[in-house]
């Protein structure tokens, strides 16, 4: 009798995890454009570039990465930093919003957006966005940034060089 009721307050105890073990691993892309890359490595190449909205599914993590699957079944990683466990539909009643530019919709879900930057601008002249929207362009090829680690001698293999 005392195995009985010491299984079944164990199967009740166990229960949480379980259920915890099921829960949705649905997660949306926060950023502008992200990159689903074949390792957990910045330098690491793209299988696919993401954007603000896509939807992943949360395999697992491992230093700051994300494993992820997309909608067709494609495997790779995501940076942590660039998802949210929030869903995020981009729709305006019943408009379809897919060929709105992707860095207003970024802007607007981050509460910052044209006119907000105008009224900045208004409120102070000497304020210039122009250095940023440039630094908004600017990409590194990832061919560039392997030569760059390689050439300095930078430790690829263990990141953070421990």
């Amino acid at each position: 009798m005392r195995y009985i009721h010491t299984l079944f307050l164990s199967t009740l105890l166990l229960l949480p995890l379980t259920a915890s073990a099921q829960e949705n691993k649905s997660r949306s892309v926060q950023v502008k454009q992200t990159s689903l890359r074949s390792s957990p490595q910045h330098w690491a190449p793209t299988l696919v570039k993401l954007k603000y909205g896509d939807q992943i599914e949360e395999l697992g993590r491992t230093a700051g990465w994300v494993e992820a699957m997309l909608q067709d079944g494609k495997r790779g990683y995501i940076h942590s930093s660039a998802i949210t466990e929030r869903t995020i539909v981009i729709k305006a009643g019943n408009k379809d919003l897919k060929d709105v530019d992707q860095s207003n919709i970024v802007l607007a879900g981050k509460g910052f957006n044209q006119e907000i930057e105008g009224r900045y601008k208004e409120n102070d002249e000497d304020l210039d966005y122009t250095a940023v929207d440039a630094l908004e362009q600017f990409s590194i090829p990832a061919q560039s940034f392997l030569a760059f680690l390689q050439e300095g001698q930078l430790n690829i293999k263990n990141p953070g060089g421990q």
